[in-house]
Parts: structure tokens; sequence; C-alpha cells
């Protein structure tokens, strides 16, 4: 009979009244469309529902259907597009009983009311059927602009990322405050774009006209309401955007909200990006952690389905953990809190290593396309021309985004069209996240999309290609940012290097397992300053130590570029056994090569290290040899860098104008090549020289001046240094409170960069706050670390320090016997180190030692230890003063003035490597 409808002639008109009689509409449907009449452009089955689009509409479909018709796939999207909710089925049984049901929940309602011109209208606003976690900043945001009076307002954003629930919840708001309330209408089916005025049509009850233009019958439907209208899932059907703009343009009081994973890209848009949920910091508490947006859906949604579960402190930072690996999507949190229903969140967080494989069967009632998060993720994809598919696939291969440059280099042979507007097209689609950290944007895809970009790069068979292509490029920026990084643009280079330290990683990760040794190589090496600076010591010398484990001939001079790398940074984590012959080897193949500024480089690092480990024979040899070197060359920058190494000896050789001399000169190369690394070190060195001096003024201007400056690089390992330097001079002051705490915030920062060197001596450091604090126990616990630190190191001057320390301890402690035994182990390398410093202490302390059991010759080591000071500029601290004065006080009671005097001139003729060691006997 509904074939006969749809002929032009007498019958036709009779099923039609005969439907105007029917009190409800049934429709079934499986495979086939139906016949379509001559002169006809759709069947009798679409026709009849038509027919029908004022009565009450009972829809079922039956599933599965392998071969279903086209035109019926067409019409069953339109049928989804409306406010109809159809039912599924599989069997006549399952069929009867869902009719059954159906009919006797319609007979309980009460009938709708009859409209002459017009069906009857079902409400169009999805109802909540969850609580909605977070979006109160986004509501808010959209429902202003609409307040505001704009007109059309896109949702744009990823699939699966709550933009459908964010349109509701802005609609439920402003229902009350339009005069014609708010219309939702899920386009989510739509392919054709073509359905998209019928089905708005259909949800507003107006009936297609033969004689009269749809938009026609719409626009004089709309033109007197003041309305809003949500189109829900745009993306499938962008080129019916002019439809919306001429609606907007003849509707005066017509507001449009449209959610979609595109914008329109129409006059008037205004797109408002929606993020995913705010995720909680890395290391956040489990206060932060049960505050965050991302992990409250993910307790809420795992409860549901496993009411035994909750948030806990021991499960926080592994729920936490699974919300950072899903970008806080919604949708694929959603997904992930349902498996808790049979996993714990430990071995949810551990199958998340293929999220795409993990996170399936989400509920039936969701949109096919959002049962998995490939699904999602799938949608969106196909959206694209194959042109923006193939370029999607290849920026997989950047980790952590990349600049348009990078995308280009890389990817440019993959699109005939301007590369910058595929790649804005893709933003668009929300299928990339453009970000602008610096001065020039970034792109980058949620993981959760890369993982999905890769496995289709992996499918395309252009992986291999796009990761050396990607390699390549790497090497050559790194390779720029070492030649670029002494001069004015370092810290612009230092910055990229931190923007693209996940794409250096990856590629040193391609070429190690690709066995290109020379590539490697050339990489790791033109990293390590970046490291360096960094404090990233192991991540450093691990890739160079694979690099250079790597089979193959590697030229020579880049091996030795390589072994000194690698040398260094294994002497910055305090490993000098290892690094010394790594460095000799290197300087050995630069002499074998000619390679002078190369070898300046190996003796300047050689020279450090020995400074270091108190052989100031061999620094010597060292530095003097780079410095003539550098000198003769006549590069600024690398000279700066010769005359603060060879300052630094002659600092702890306790010669301090020399290294006065030495650092301002450093200081004037180093300003004027503009090279604001080496500043904060030159001007903290600076600051010691005024300490040790006892001129604190100068010293507190200089060390606050490096802090600023480290400050500003964001440089871990010279705002360290620097707070260091604070700390020291407050502590010579007598500020303990204040030298307490620039120190525990240095030490905690070695610590953070595992810097073994200066762990030890701001440890012991701290330890003499602690001792002049009186707490005893403090003192010595950070003492001991000092000493066991730098005995594992090997570091004699760290050595003396430290047991020089614990004497003073035990001293204060009354164990004489014991702090005696500190001091004769600690003595002869103190006065092998020649570090005056250190001996002055030495002596003073064995004299305050011997002060009652030997006045004698207490009083010739208080007069051996101020000759020394006198000579070498030692000058005794403010807090050193009280303790050295009450000593010597205590002798002037014993002898006259004569005598004293006397007695501290013997001093000075005393043979101090034997006499030390027999006035402790």
């Amino acid at each position: 009979m509904f074939e006969m409808g749809a002929r032009p002639h007498p019958p036709q008109s009779l099923y039609r009244f005969y439907i105007q009689q029917s009190q409800v509409f049934v429709g079934i449907y499986y495979q086939r469309y139906g016949w379509i009449a001559p002169n006809m452009t759709l069947s009798g089955l679409e026709d009849e529902y038509r027919l029908a689009a004022h009565l009450p509409q009972l829809i079922y479909i039956k599933e599965p259907s392998p071969r279903r018709e086209p035109r019926l796939t067409q019409l069953l999207d339109t049928i989804r597009a409306t406010a109809t909710h159809p039912k599924t089925f599989s069997t006549l049984e399952e069929l009867r009983q869902l009719l059954h049901a159906d009919l006797v929940q319609l007979n309980q309602q009460p009938p709708p009311a009859l409209s002459e011109s017009k069906p009857a209208v079902i409400p169009q606003l999805p109802a909540a059927l969850t609580s909605l976690i977070g979006r109160d900043d986004e509501i808010a945001a959209v429902r202003t602009l609409l307040l505001q009076g704009e007109r059309l307002v896109t949702l744009v954003g990823p699939g699966g990322v709550g933009k459908t629930r964010i349109a509701a919840e802005v609609a439920r708001g402003l229902e009350l405050q339009l005069a014609d309330g708010v219309h939702f209408i899920s386009l989510t089916t739509l392919s054709d774009p073509a359905m998209l005025l019928p089905s708005i049509a259909r949800s507003f009850g107006l009936l297609e006209s033969s004689s009269r233009p749809l938009m026609e019958s719409l626009l004089e439907y709309l033109y007197p309401k003041k309305l809003l209208l949500v189109l829900d899932g745009f993306e499938g059907i962008l080129p019916a955007a002019p439809w919306v703009s001429e609606l907007l343009g003849k509707a005066p009081g017509l507001q449009i909200l449209i959610t979609s994973r595109a914008v329109l890209r129409i006059f008037g848009e205004r797109d408002f990006a929606v993020s995913p949920l705010q995720l909680p910091p890395s290391g956040a508490d489990f206060a932060q952690l049960s505050q965050s947006e991302a992990v409250r859906l993910f307790v809420e949604r795992a409860a549901a389905v496993n009411p035994n579960f909750s948030l806990t402190a021991e499960n926080a930072p592994i729920v936490g953990e699974i919300c950072r690996r899903l970008d806080g999507l919604p949708l694929a949190i959603e997904l992930a809190a349902a498996r808790i229903k049979v996993l714990q969140p430990k071995a949810l967080l551990q199958r998340l290593s293929n999220r795409l494989k993990t996170l399936t069967d989400g509920p039936r009632d969701l949109p096919e396309r959002q049962r998995t998060l490939r699904d999602a993720i799938e949608w969106s994809y196909r959206l694209l021309s194959a042109q923006e598919q193939r370029l999607f696939t290849c920026m997989a291969v950047f980790v952590a985004g990349s600049n348009l440059e990078a995308v280009e280099a890389v990817c440019h042979d993959e699109t005939d069209l301007d590369l910058l507007d595929e790649v804005i097209g893709l933003v668009e689609k929300s299928l990339v996240v453009q970000t602008q950290p610096s001065l020039e944007p970034r792109f980058s895809m949620l993981e959760t999309i890369r993982e999905f970009a890769l496995e289709k790069l992996e499918l395309s068979g252009q992986a291999p290609k796009r990761r050396e292509i990607h390699a390549a490029y790497y090497l050559e920026l790194a390779e720029a940012a070492n030649a670029g990084r002494i001069g004015p643009q370092q810290i612009g280079w230092l910055e990229r290097l931190d923007l693209e330290q996940a794409n250096h990683r990856a590629a040193l990760t391609w070429l190690i397992a690709n066995q290109k040794a020379t590539e490697a190589l050339r990489l790791a090496s033109s990293l390590r300053w970046f490291w360096d600076l960094r404090g990233q010591f192991s991540e450093g010398w691990r890739w160079l130590q694979d690099a250079l484990a790597l089979p193959g001939e590697v030229p020579p001079l880049i091996r030795a570029n390589a072994l000194m790398g690698l040398g260094v940074l294994l002497w910055r984590q305090g490993n000098y056994t290892t690094a010394r012959p790594l460095m000799e080897e290197s300087l050995a193949l630069r002499r074998a090569h000619g390679d002078l500024e190369g070898i300046a480089n190996a003796l300047q690092n050689l020279g450090n290290l020995t400074t270091h480990l108190g052989d100031f024979a061999s620094a010597r040899t060292y530095q003097d040899e780079n410095l003539s070197i550098r000198r003769r060359l006549g590069e600024k920058s690398n000279l700066a860098d010769a005359l603060f190494s060879r300052g630094n000896l002659a600092l702890v050789e306790g010669k301090l104008s020399e290294a006065k001399s030495l650092y301002l000169e450093s200081l004037a190369a180093y300003t004027e090549v503009g090279d604001a690394l080496g500043l904060p070190f030159v001007v903290v060195n600076l600051a010691e020289v005024a300490r040790l001096r006892g001129d604190y003024p100068a010293a507190q201007t200089l060390g606050e001046d490096a802090m600023r400056r480290a400050e500003q690089l964001g440089d871990r390992l010279r705002l360290a240094n620097a707070l260091q330097s604070l700390g020291l001079t407050a502590r010579d002051q007598g500020q303990l409170d204040e030298a307490e705490a620039k120190l525990q915030q240095s030490l905690a920062i070695y610590r953070e960069l595992g810097h073994g060197l200066k762990i030890g001596f701001v440890s012991s450091e701290l330890g003499t706050v602690m001792l002049q604090k009186g707490r005893l126990a403090a003192a010595r616990q950070l003492l001991e670390e000092g000493l066991r630190t730098h005995n594992s190191l090997g570091l004699k001057p760290g050595v003396a320090y430290g047991l020089l320390g614990l004497a003073e301890t035990a001293l204060r402690e009354g164990n004489l016997a014991e702090a005696k035994e500190y001091l004769r182990s600690g003595f002869p390398m103190a006065y092998q180190t020649t570090d005056h410093l250190t001996i002055v202490r030495y002596l003073e302390t064995l004299a305050l030692l011997l002060l009652h059991s030997n006045p004698i010759q207490s009083a010739r080591l208080f007069g051996a230890a101020q000759v020394i000071r006198q000579k070498n500029e030692v000058v005794v601290t403010p807090a050193e003063q009280p303790t050295l004065q009450a000593g010597l006080h205590q002798l002037s009671r014993v002898f006259d003035k004569q005598t004293l005097e006397q007695l501290k001139q013997e001093g000075l003729e005393l043979d101090l490597a034997t006499s030390y060691l027999e006035m402790l006997d």
C-alpha cells in the first residue's frame, strides 16, 4: 500500500487520508528502501515516514543488516537526526516485546494536542543522565557570549572532549531567558549536507512542500522567533555551512550554537575551543589530585561500575597518571573508568601503553563513532582530504610538537597545496593543537590522537623515511644551536632546545637503533652543552655512551668530541675515575690531528677536573697551556672560558688577588661577546673572592646579581651556585637562619641534579652552620654525609674539609680524642693541596684543642695561622672572631704579652708537615 501512496494518482491521496486518521506511526526497517514510482524521487517507504511526522512514532531497525541499500541508510540517518529514538532488534520475538512495551507506555500518556497546520514538536533538549564534572568556566563563558549578542558560536574540539555536554548545559541555562526557548538538534548521523534543512524543519514539525522551497518555509517560521538553535555534530556536513549564514541573515532573533570538530569558516562565526579537562600537576599531592577535574570524572565513573572503588592516598597518583596519559579527554577517561570493573588502577595504567586497543566497548547508547576511542578519532580522520590525511600521519613523527619550519622540512612532499594552510586546516579540524610558547607557533597532537596517527604512519610504509628525515633535521638544528651557543643568540637557542628536547630524544633513539654511529655521535655531542646547562648529566652521558658503543668507523675528531662530552658529564656527577681517561684519550686524538681548538678545550676540561681532585700541579700545567692557546687564537668567548677556569684554580689555592684579576678579565670578555651563560658563574666567583676578603656587602650584591641572572636563564645549576655563595656569605657574618635557608635550597637543587661534588661540599657547609647554631647532632649528620660523598669521589679537598668540620664538632662535644683523630687524618690532605683557608682552620682548631693541655704549642699554632692569613688575604670572619678571640684571651692569661708574641713568632718557623702531626701525639 505504501508504494501506491508514492504514486501521483488517487491512491496516494487515499493513503494520505488513511495516515491522517491514524493515532500512532510504527516504522520497521531492515535492508530494502522500496520501489520508486515513475516521475518520483522517493519510495513509498520514505513518503510514509514523512507523511506521519505529526504522529507519535515508534521506530524499529533490524540489525545486523549486511546488505542495507544506500537510500535506506540515508533515510535512517535522517530518522536518527530527529527527536525520534529508534530501537534495534534482531529477532521477531524481540520486536514483539519492544512493540508491546512501547504501546503500553504510549497508551498511558495523554493524547497530543491536535494542530491543523503543524505537527506536534517533541521536546529537543537532551536530559542529563550523569553529573557534569568541571566545565563551569566554559559554560559561563559561552553563555556570556550568547547573552552579549553573538549570533553564531561554534564549540570546536576533538572527538570525545565534551562539546555536546557543554552545549546542552549552555542551552539549559538559557532556556527561560529566551522568549521561544532553545531547540537542540543532533546532526551526528548525517553525512549528506543536503539533509541539514530537512532535519531542522522536521525538528520544528514543519512539512516539506513541493510548491515552496524548504528554506522559505523555515525562514517564515523562524523570523518572528527569539530562540537558540543548537546544532550538534556539524563536522559531517560542513559544506552546508552557507545555509547557516542564510538562516542567521534572515531570522534576526535566531542565535545558533554549533558543536563541531572543525570550524565552519563563515562570516560572523565565533569559534570557542573546548580543551580537555584540567589535569593534576606533576608531583601533585592527594589534595590536588582529588580536586582535579579529570581525576574527579574518573573516580565518579569508576564508582558507577565498581561501588567499592574510591580515591585513596595509595591509588591517587596512579589515577592522576592515567588521566595524564589520556590527555584529560572525557571520552577516554570514561572508557578507562569502565575498566575498573575488572582491573585495578595500576593494571589499567600498564595497559594504557596502547590506549586505542584498551579503550573499547563504550555504552551502547552512544553514537557508534564514540563507542571506542579509535572510532572517535577515525571519524575525524575520515573527514580529511587525502592530502590532509597524509600530512596528519607525517606529523605524528614529531614528539611534543614542532614549529612550522620543522613540519615543512620533514613533510613538505606530502601536499601540493600551501603547507601552512594545510596545517591550519588540521588545527581547525581539532586533530592538531596550536600553541604559542614563544614568538612562533607550535603544532602538536594530543597523545591519544598521535598514537592513532602513528598507526596510520606505520601502515603507510612511510615511517622509516619520515624518521630518517626527522633525525637529519634535528641533527642540523642541534649543530646550529651548538655553533650559536656563544653570543647574543644563545638564550634563543637554549629556549629552542628546551622546546625540541623530546624530538632530539626521538632522533637519537632512531639513530642509535639504526646504528648510525657518526650521526648519533654528532647529535649527542652537539647537545652536551644543553644537558650540562640544564643539569641533565645522567641523560647526557647515557646517550653519549650508547652512541660510542655503536659499531663502525667514526671520524677521529667526531669520536674525540664525544669522548670529551662523556667525560665532562661523568665528571659533573663525580665519576672522576672514569672521566679522566676519557678526556685524556680525547686530548690525544686532538693532538694527533693538530686540532688546536680541540686541544685547548680538552686542556681546559682536564684542568677543571684536576683542580677538583686537588692535583693543583697538573691543573696549572693544563690551564696555563690552554690559556696560552686561547690568547694566541684570539677568540673572545673561548678566552673568557679559559680565564675563568684559570681563576678557579687561583681561588681554590687561596690566591685571591690573582683570582680576582683573572675573573675581571673573563667578565669583560663575556660581556663583550654577550655570553649570558658564562656571566653568572664568573659573577658568583667574584662574590666568593669578596667574601673571602671579608667584603660582605660586595659579596651579597654580586651573589644576588648572579642569582637574578640564573633565574632569568631558568638555569638550576647556576641558581644553586648563587644560593650556595649567598648562604656562605650569611654564615660568615653569623646570619645563621639566612645561611641555613639558602644552603638548604642550594643542596635541594644539587640533589635534584645529581651533582655529587656540590652535594658533598654544600652538605659539609650546611653542617658548619648547624655547628655554629649549636645543633651538634644535625651538624655531625651533614658533615658525615659530605665526607662519605667526597670519599666516594676521591676528592681530597672535600675530604679534608669534611674531616675538619667533624673535628670541630667533636671539640665542641668535648670529645678531644676523636677530634685529634679527625685532624690527624685530614691535615696532610689539606697541606698537600695548599688550600690556605682550610690549612688555617686546621691550625686554629688544633690550637683551640691544645689550649689547656699544651698552651705553648697552641700559641705557636695561632702564630702560624695568623701569618698564613696575612700572606694569603684570609680574613677572620665575624662568625669565627668570638671563638678565636676567646682562645687568644685564654693564652694572654697564661703568658705575658711579650712571651705570647714570641711564641707566635716561633710558629712561623714550624715545619707544619711534621710538627702538626707531632703535636697530635
